[in-house]
């Protein structure tokens, strides 16, 4: 009976193992299924937070709301909007009662477009195994990139291992600065216009547009 008991365990042990390394050969193919799972969204909505640390500044840390439709999104952070159409961004200061306009390659500040811009960069997948992220069961993939045009060089992405959709994505600069975005609450396919992703004179009533 013990030598019976003794190679389950020893069979179940086993299976765990086969598991982990089949997702460990399949990073690539985790990564491929959760990209075509975004790029199939017609857009999406969620709360967030956003955080930026390195050894050189201090922590950042703040939360919102967000809106992302195929490249275009719009941000509600700490008494602020920022509004792309993938081509212009506003950054909406009502505190200082103005408006900045801007290409969307120029500024600083949340761009959650970078998050899903991860998904089209090619690099090396490493499976780290699976870790639950705010009570969800996810993938834990590393994406190593060398790719001279871009200002970061590595990521890291926890994806629902049932939704396929990202969770927590984390971007490495070559200043060694990391931006992390992490989020809650996501609803998909809610059917945003595309309207909302423009400036209008009611996103920051009183103030003043000025072209940066």
């Amino acid at each position: 009976m013990y030598r019976l008991f003794s190679l389950v365990i020893v069979l179940f042990c086993l299976s765990i193992l086969s598991v982990e390394h089949s997702y460990a050969q399949n990073a690539d193919a985790i990564l491929a299924t959760s990209r075509k799972k975004v790029e199939s969204l017609g857009d999406m909505q969620a709360k967030f937070t956003y955080s930026m640390s390195s050894a050189r500044l201090r922590p950042v840390s703040r939360s919102g709301k967000l809106y992302y439709k195929k490249g275009k999104y719009r941000v509600h952070i700490s008494g602020q909007r920022i509004i792309s159409n993938k081509v212009t961004k506003w950054l909406c200061l009502p505190e200082d009662g103005e408006v900045i306009k801007s290409s969307v390659a120029d500024g600083d500040g949340p761009n959650p477009g970078e998050m899903f811009n991860v998904y089209k960069s090619k690099g090396k997948t490493s499976y780290m195994g699976t870790k639950t992220v705010h009570g969800i069961a996810c993938h834990q993939i590393q994406l190593s990139l060398d790719v001279s045009n871009l200002d970061y060089n590595k990521a890291y992405l926890s994806i629902d291992k049932r939704t396929n959709l990202p969770v927590k994505v984390s971007i490495v600069d070559r200043k060694n600065t990391t931006t992390t975005y992490e989020l809650f609450d996501l609803k998909t396919n809610s059917g945003l216009t595309d309207n909302i992703f423009v400036f209008k004179q009611a996103d920051c009533p009183d103030c003043d547009v000025v072209v940066d």
